[in-house]
């Protein structure tokens, strides 16, 4: 009987690493230092509010967008926004 070997794809490996539980905050210098944190959030907001002042809005494509870290943010700021996330956990 020969036996066939899959390999695992992306999003199962993802889930694998970062499934039900994981703590995003140990690996994320982004998240876990509030002043890079606040400095990546203030950035957002004026870069959006640009965005929209000079094309009336702001669309943006959120790829890898885990627990939504930005995301709120995004929204908060005007954009209107769309998100990738193989990891079924994540886009809980």
């Amino acid at each position: 009987m020969t036996e066939t070997l899959t390999r695992p794809t992306i999003g199962h490996l993802q889930e694998r690493a970062h499934g039900d539980g994981h703590d995003y905050v140990k690996g994320s210098p982004h998240i876990r230092h509030h002043r890079i944190r606040e400095r990546v959030i203030s950035g957002v907001h004026d870069l959006v509010g640009k965005v929209i002042e000079r094309n009336g809005q702001c669309r943006v494509l959120e790829v890898g967008a885990g627990h939504g870290t930005f995301t709120d943010h995004l929204v908060a700021a005007g954009a209107k926004v769309e998100v990738t996330e193989m990891s079924a956990p994540s886009a809980a």
